[in-house]
């Protein structure tokens, strides 16, 4: 006798087993799906636009009289900021105002201007009573240091709206620095060739948070040689405290003081008798014709930055005056170069090597209106720099 060892038709059990068995199977395939979907493909990308902010840019002016950005405003205001005074090594205001064409110190000596203090020419015209301190005129006749100074504006052309009465062809006004909502410290010690010797603190500290109270405190000191004049020496100190409530509100109030010292030896100038004289030119005297500025600096890997500018000026022209005897009516035009280059060795520290004139070039940097002298401009001089930040 056989057994019956499989059946025809499956049992009722087995049956719905099937369909239960294809539903599951239908189920799980859209997770599986979507979990390969989802292992095979990333997260979606995102993109970040953004202008990256340039060092030497300004938007707008620190002087309140000047609401819109500089781009909106019909008037010439070029902004000359602190980062570009770093990297030349800038130290007083004639070093900072040679990025600025046709401005600068190209007058030597008489009617009131002497070369004790800043005489600034712009445009041929005397800019030195049109100096201000945040927006305050000053008039002392004194050689201004920049260690307190976070930008420098000079406005060319007419100004009387703006300051009063002054000189026909512009301003310059002197931002100090003010104290900040942040605890730092920034020391720099520069050696350099002509016995170029300096020293400064930039401290800032919070006081009360809340309050918007902050006090900062720049220190300067300075003995140095004039580069290519042996017997010229600057030595100067400076002391300048700010204290600032408010700052973290609309109303604000600032107390600052300012105290320099100084001890310079100043340069007469080169003689000139023995000079061919000359009639002179009666087309803006003291002022170059053509004038030209550039300054770029480039950033590169591993902390290195290099940096470099060119400077153009005409030759300066004397006025039609019959008693400059020994004075050619005028100078020759000359290029300078200024090179510099910067490594930071770590967050707090970083090293900077400056080098003006580069080429060594002489040229006349300023020329008396009587006659008989001049000003040479700046033999090549190195300086090496430490910066250190807290």
């Amino acid at each position: 006798m056989s057994f019956i060892k499989s059946r025809k038709h499956a049992s009722p059990l087995q049956a719905a087993r099937i369909p239960s068995l294809a539903v599951a199977g239908a189920l799980l395939l859209p997770v599986l799906g979507a979990h390969a979907q989802t292992s095979g493909s990333g997260l979606p990308p995102t993109r970040v636009d953004a202008a990256r902010e340039s060092a030497y840019k300004s938007d707008y002016s620190a002087s309140p009289k000047y609401t819109e950005p500089l781009v909106d405003t019909p008037q010439t205001l070029q902004i000359l900021r602190r980062p570009l005074m770093a990297q030349q090594a800038a130290t007083s205001l004639s070093d900072v105002l040679r990025n600025t064409p046709g401005v600068g110190a190209f007058f030597l000596g008489e009617n009131g201007s002497t070369s004790t203090g800043d005489t600034i020419y712009m445009r041929g015209f005397d800019a030195t009573g049109v100096i201000f301190v945040d927006n305050v005129r000053d008039l002392g006749a004194v050689s201004r240091d920049v260690f307190n100074i976070e930008q420098v504006e000079v406005l060319k052309g007419q100004a009387g709206t703006d300051n009063g009465r002054g000189s026909p062809t512009g301003s310059i006004n002197l931002v100090t620095k003010q104290p900040e909502l942040v605890d730092a410290v920034t020391v720099s010690a520069t050696y350099g060739s002509w016995n170029q010797k300096r020293a400064t603190l930039d401290w800032n500290r919070i006081l009360d948070a809340d309050r918007g109270l902050a006090l900062r405190l720049n220190l300067m000191t300075q003995h140095s040689g004039v580069p290519g004049r042996h017997v010229v020496h600057n030595a100067r100190d400076g002391f300048a405290p700010s204290l600032a409530f408010g700052l973290n509100t609309p109303t604000r109030i600032f107390f600052n003081y300012l105290h320099i010292q100084q001890d310079n030896v100043p340069d007469g100038g080169v003689s000139t008798i023995g000079l061919v004289s000359a009639t002179g030119e009666n087309f803006l005297a003291y002022a170059p014709r053509r004038s030209f500025t550039s300054w770029a600096s480039w950033r590169l890997p591993q902390g290195f930055t290099l940096g470099g500018g060119l400077r153009y000026s005409g030759g300066l022209l004397r006025g039609r005056d019959t008693n400059a005897i020994g004075t050619p009516k005028d100078t020759g035009a000359y290029w300078v170069a200024d090179v510099m280059a910067s490594y930071v060795i770590h967050r707090h520290a970083e090293i900077q090597l400056n080098v003006n004139n580069l080429f060594n070039n002489s040229y006349v940097r300023s020329i008396n209106k009587s006659g008989y002298r001049y000003l040479p401009g700046d033999a090549r001089n190195i300086s090496l720099t430490g910066n250190f930040h807290f």
